[in-house]
């Protein structure tokens, strides 16, 4: 989970920088966009947005290694005796980095559509029926087991 986390947030990072490294951009996005509007206003809403989307997926990614290190902590501090964590104090531990972690995976599966919505709005439609699809299919497959919820 750590490794995944650091290497998520850092790829909204870089993706930024990639952003970054074209000198014409408006002239590199106008040869793509076929359908959509050329202004040069919404292309600088249309980054915002995006640079939004990564940060609160960087952020989330970041707050999830924090309290992953936090659980990991209190889960060897719970083996001694007399120490005051319980079991219980790291499960809501486990449970809150996980929480911050699926923030930030779902904002950087909806940054697919908001990159694509730079290039045309007819990819970010189709791009973002496949991420509305691909998510549903995984919510509904983690709760579909009666397993997994026996915690």
């Amino acid at each position: 989970m750590f490794v995944f986390s650091k290497f998520f947030g850092n790829s909204s990072i870089g993706l930024l920088n990639v952003l970054g490294m074209f000198k014409d951009f408006q002239g590199v996005i106008s040869a793509f966009n076929v359908v959509g509007a050329n202004n040069a206003a919404l292309l600088v809403i249309k980054v915002g947005i995006l640079i939004t989307c990564y940060f609160i997926s960087f952020y989330g990614f970041t707050i999830c290694i924090r309290f992953l290190n936090f659980a990991t902590l209190a889960f060897q501090t719970t083996i001694t005796e007399g120490s005051g964590t319980t079991p219980r104090d790291v499960l809501v531990l486990f449970r809150r980095a996980y929480v911050y972690h699926t923030i930030a995976m779902r904002a950087f599966y909806y940054s697919f559509p908001l990159l694509l919505w730079i290039a045309s709005p007819i990819a970010m439609v189709i791009t973002a029926i496949v991420v509305v699809i691909v998510l549903m299919l995984q919510d509904h497959a983690s709760i579909s087991s009666k397993e997994d919820n026996s915690v």
